[in-house]
């Protein structure tokens, strides 16, 4: 989940590639998600956590233009609630190969983004996590 970026930290030279694609990254985050709710619920006791780590706002930042796209369902953004059935827009064409069946959330879980780090002031210079805390899941979560 990163976008272009070259620099140094304490020392050392990184070249960050641009992934691009946030809807099927956030598709995969929430697959995870998902898959993490059915390892929980098939042992007692046991909880989980899905991490997602980025240096792109797209992720964390919503757009201003407010407009619905195909792929609302598999969006990350900052104070969204994650829960229910997750699945393409209508008009979806080829990009969601491979990902194409819908996710059904047990839970529910509010979103909330915090810094990581910081290589800098620049737009892709800060790091953020999104930790997913996926607990004990009874019958009555759906």
């Amino acid at each position: 989940m990163t976008r272009l970026w070259a620099g140094a930290a304490r020392g050392e030279a990184f070249t960050l590639k641009n992934h691009g694609a946030s809807d099927l990254r956030g598709y995969d985050v929430i697959k995870d998600i998902h898959r993490v709710e059915g390892f929980v619920s098939a042992r007692p006791g046991w909880a989980g956590l899905v991490i997602a780590l980025t240096h792109d706002a797209g992720y964390w930042r919503a757009p201003t233009h407010g407009r619905a796209t195909n792929a609302n369902a598999f969006r990350l953004y900052e104070g969204s609630l994650l829960n229910g059935s997750r699945s393409w827009g209508p008009y979806t064409g080829g990009t969601s190969r491979g990902r194409e069946a819908a996710l059904e959330l047990r839970g529910s879980y509010p979103l909330t983004w915090a810094d990581y780090s910081s290589l800098g002031s620049g737009p892709a210079e800060t790091f953020r996590t999104l930790v997913v805390e996926i607990g004990e899941l009874d019958e009555h979560d759906h």
